[in-house]
């Protein structure tokens, strides 16, 4: 979207399959070595916490940089 400026954060789209558990401690530790790494405030969403609607439009502009 081209919105981005210095102080931007970086929102971060996770998705786990569901046999995997990944718990709220796990989310805030893997922020916290984003944040440390980036020099930046980060967001995590588990995708398939996004209502229907958000996840049509972050479908659109996701950029995938990591896949396993």
């Amino acid at each position: 979207r081209n919105e981005e400026g210095p102080a931007s954060d970086i929102d971060i789209l996770i998705e786990v399959p569901e046999y995997i558990q990944f718990s709220l401690i796990d989310m805030a530790e893997l922020r916290e070595k984003l944040q440390s790494l980036s020099h930046k405030e980060v967001d995590l969403v588990m995708e398939r916490a996004l209502q229907p609607e958000v996840h049509e439009r972050v479908k659109k502009e996701r950029k995938l940089f990591y896949e396993a």
